[in-house]
């Protein structure tokens, strides 16, 4: 087959292959289009994809089409190309889903149509185990993402006057089986795929419709992942055809301590998210350095308690629960409405009471459950005293 000829440089035009994989040692994934061909894998310079280490050949092995179906070639390399790790020894056709080793460089390959715009495009899911994990998550969380497996979970938070619930913290986890299930977990393989964002907001989506088919009109309280932040706008705009699509719902976005140090940064986002009629919570509040000036100089409208300064606040030295206590009243003083995270017995309870917190959030009053688990109290979020105009 001689891979010099003209033929093989016609590209499809319908369809947009993709190399998916860790380029060297950056800890990035990276989607490496397959936009040319001949299509050139090598150390080096001249070639399509570098790939820097001593086992790869400077001319490794090439990419190209051949009756509109894309093959790869070894180039005599020292260390070999692997098609589902069988070397091989002559130009061998691809499909999508493959596994290639160009020497122990693994890459995903991938496509899409070339008419969608959908950034998840297609793999096949024939290929079977895979002896890395980049190789098992990159296929697997592309599958979670592609079937919206997860599973939004809810966790009250509880007026500590009445005992009402004043809202619903979305709390979900991965549900495609034999894969991680917890979202710290999950989001860390979104970030090495840069799907963070895409990831957040199914989480938000499906989040918002499940729950408002149970629970009427409630506070609903949404992390903000700081990544959405850096960038608010793409956030703002999905938050606004969220709030849209659920009318009724009172959004609540949490924002995490640590991000609250650019003041007039904060400020502004503060502003922009209530204009468009959200509601703004800190969240983690004393997990790192407890950010009184900043609180003061943009306060938000709920604080939440980091579980570090609520667990055992009970049996807590009499410095720890004045320090609490002092912070609560900061907070009260400035209009902010003070919740307590996790709060699991009965002593920490009546601390967190006794602290004058107004709410209180943790295992005492209900793990995170499916909607259908909880059954609301007639009071709403609209009884804690946060003006809704």
């Amino acid at each position: 087959m001689d891979t010099s000829s003209d033929f093989l440089k016609v590209m499809p035009t319908d369809v947009q292959w993709y190399l998916e994989g860790y380029v060297d040692s950056s800890p990035s994934f990276r989607r490496i289009p397959i936009n040319t061909t001949p299509f050139l894998i090598g150390r080096g310079r001249g070639v399509n994809l570098d790939l820097d280490g001593t086992n790869v050949s400077r001319r490794h092995a090439e990419l190209f089409f051949f009756d509109n179906a894309l093959l790869v070639k070894d180039l005599n390399s020292r260390n070999g190309t692997f098609v589902n790790f069988n070397r091989i020894g002559a130009p061998t056709s691809l499909k999508g889903g493959d596994i290639i080793h160009f020497s122990t460089c693994e890459f995903r390959l991938g496509w899409r149509s070339a008419a969608d715009t959908n950034e998840l495009y297609n793999t096949s899911s024939d290929v079977g185990a895979l002896p890395r994990s980049l190789s098992v998550e990159s296929k697997e969380f592309l599958e979670l993402m592609r079937l919206e497996a997860v599973i939004p979970l809810f966790q009250k938070i509880v007026n500590l006057n009445d005992g009402s619930t004043i809202g619903m913290e979305i709390l979900s986890r991965g549900a495609l089986m034999n894969f991680y299930t917890m979202p710290a977990d999950l989001l860390r393989v979104a970030a090495k795929m840069g799907m963070e964002e895409r990831f957040c907001r199914l989480l938000r989506e499906k989040g918002m419709r499940t729950g408002l088919t149970f629970f009427g009109e409630p506070m609903v309280f949404i992390n903000a992942h700081p990544v959405e932040l850096k960038n608010p706008d793409p956030f703002m705009k999905d938050l606004v055809e969220i709030q849209a699509l659920y009318p009724q719902a009172r959004i609540v976005l949490e924002i995490p301590e640590s991000l609250v140090t650019d003041l007039p940064r904060m400020r502004d986002l503060c502003k922009e998210f209530r204009e468009q009629g959200f509601l703004v919570a800190y969240d983690d509040f004393g997990a790192g350095q407890a950010r009184l000036m900043e609180m003061a100089e943009s306060p938000p409208d709920f604080l939440k308690f980091d579980i570090s300064l609520v667990r055992s606040l009970d049996t807590a030295a009499r410095a720890r629960r004045q320090m609490v206590k002092m912070f609560v009243k900061f907070a009260s003083e400035l209009g902010i409405i003070t919740i307590a995270e996790g709060v699991e017995t009965q002593g920490e309870v009546a601390a967190v009471r006794e602290a004058g917190f107004d709410a209180a959030q943790g295992y005492y009053f209900g793990r995170p459950g499916p909607p259908e688990s909880f059954k609301l109290s007639e009071k709403s979020g609209n009884d804690t005293g946060v003006p809704l105009d």
